[in-house]
């Protein structure tokens, strides 16, 4: 079989297995707002349908998602056993992915059902391994969750001891984690009001505690490095791999990694399984980036058609890849032609990498593209006053994904300054990126205007990174920058909406 075959059968195989996976979570959703309604039958067949899927896909973690749900439905209708049973197979098979918090959860599943059955002790040790994952993790958030569910079952258990030092725990972890939120303007950004309302309940809980005397459990113990506000963060490398030279006519794949330097074999290994040999890599980077973070990547090929040209890489410390299918249309005439893929952290641009494809008459292997990469280290943003609690949020997550990247945000002082456009002229052509918050109120900014223009005119359009607070179709960018970036400001809005 030639490389053109090759290279068909596997996208077609990838396709399939693409919409199968669409599939499969629109039946798990489906099956969650079944349960959230206490329609139990419903539920529980649409979780069996999109584990039919999983299995069939070979997705792990789709498999353990769809037996958690399957044991939650049987919990709910009393059928303990059967719940134990699909809760065990959802542990089995989360253990074969890298999933930890998922594997936290189905131990909590566990520990409930074990609680229900009236046996305390394998209720605990399930309990514990849960908060014992949920500490390696180092999520602030997700940890103190846990040690709230954790109290809640000791609480039913009559062990008001053990309770209480979980709640106590649950309150110092999720208040030390609510000193980092920035406060925001937004309506929709419901963060710090759903913390402050967990502490309420967690306090409430406390206060319905019988008296320490009442309780004869013995004391918890104290977990070592139990203070989970330190992120993890690591060194992270960028590659693509793709075909050197495609033909007209011909679909192919680009695939953009992120890895650790250490991981460059598992990379060329996981390329090599997908599209066969020939492949070869190099890497680029590295930037920090914390785990747990999303990274959101955007590809585009001059007059080449991305199919679907956004994707994402959850950063777990493990090589991960977005994969693009890019068809190249029956008329382009041969030669090389330029692309970009874009690394963006909670909707801002943290690296870019240009790389070029040649168009010519056949299909060479897939290998490493010549690329060019650019890591962002200092970055300007543009922004209206008014708006600034919201870009202060944005800004916040951002660096917690990327803690390296300096962002310069005390424009206003700048502006107040009597030398202020000669040093604008300094300050934004020095920095790797420019940010351009957009909303009503920077569209009637004479100072924002001041500035993108000098980004433009100092370092060109692809320097200018939009970030959209409202939809582009309310509050259309400048004409100037919407020539070539609409599509940008269109997919700077998604990612933001998503990530509400």
């Amino acid at each position: 079989m030639g490389w053109l075959q090759r290279i068909k059968a596997a996208l077609s195989e990838w396709r399939k297995r693409r919409q199968l996976d669409r599939e499969a979570r629109r039946l798990h959703k489906e099956g969650y707002e079944f349960y959230m309604r206490f329609s139990m039958r419903e539920a529980f067949h649409r979780y069996a349908q999109a584990l039919e899927i999983a299995y069939e896909i070979a997705n792990p973690e789709l498999v353990a998602k769809s037996f958690g749900g399957m044991s939650e439905v049987c919990r709910v209708e009393g059928q303990t056993e059967r719940a134990l049973e699909y809760a065990g197979k959802a542990l089995e098979a989360v253990q074969r992915t890298k999933n930890r918090r998922l594997e936290a959860l189905i131990h909590v599943s566990l520990a409930t059902v074990y609680e229900k059955q009236g046996r305390s002790e394998q209720a605990s040790d399930h309990m514990e391994r849960a908060l014992a994952i949920a500490r390696a993790v180092r999520d602030p958030m997700f940890e103190g969750n846990l040690l709230f569910i954790a109290g809640n079952h000791y609480a039913e258990l009559g062990r008001s001891r053990e309770a209480r030092q979980y709640y106590q725990r649950a309150v110092a972890i999720l208040t030390s984690a609510s000193r980092g939120l920035v406060p925001t303007a937004s309506i929709l950004d419901t963060t710090e009001e759903r913390l402050r309302e967990t502490l309420a309940q967690i306090e409430s809980r406390i206060n319905d505690l019988p008296d320490l005397s009442e309780s004869a459990a013995a004391p918890v113990k104290q977990a070592p490095g139990s203070d989970a506000t330190l992120a993890v963060s690591d060194r992270v490398h960028f590659s693509i791999t793709s075909p050197r030279m495609v033909s007209a006519g011909a679909p192919f794949v680009v695939d953009v990694w992120a890895h650790l330097e250490e991981q460059r074999e598992t990379v060329l290994r996981r390329a090599q399984e997908a599209t066969g040999p020939g492949v070869a890599i190099r890497s680029k980077g590295p930037v920090k980036v914390a785990r747990g973070t999303v990274l959101s990547v955007r590809l585009k090929v001059d007059t080449l058609i991305v199919e679907d040209p956004t994707d994402t890489i959850l950063w777990d410390g493990e090589a991960g890849n977005a994969t693009f299918l890019v068809m190249v249309p029956q008329n382009v005439p041969e030669g090389p032609r330029s692309g970009l893929a874009t690394i963006h952290v909670n909707g801002l641009r943290i690296a870019k990498i240009d790389f070029v494809i040649q168009v010519g008459k056949s299909v060479e292997p897939v290998g490493c593209l010549e690329a060019r990469e650019e890591r962002h280290r200092k970055a300007f943003a543009s922004y209206a006053s008014a708006d600034l609690y919201q870009v202060l949020a944005r800004i916040q997550g951002i660096q917690k994904g990327a803690p390296d990247l300096e962002v310069f945000l005390d424009v206003i002082s700048l502006r107040s300054g009597q030398d202020w456009a000669q040093e604008l002229w300094k300050v934004i052509p020095a920095s790797d990126v420019f940010y351009l918050f957009w909303s009503a109120n920077a569209k009637g900014s004479t100072w924002v205007e001041k500035e993108w223009r000098c980004a433009y005119d100092t370092r060109g359009l692809e320097f200018i990174d939009p970030v959209p607070l409202v939809s582009p179709r309310e509050v259309p960018p400048p004409s100037e920058l919407a020539s070539k970036h609409f599509n940008d400001w269109v997919l700077g809005f998604m990612t933001r909406a998503d990530g509400k």
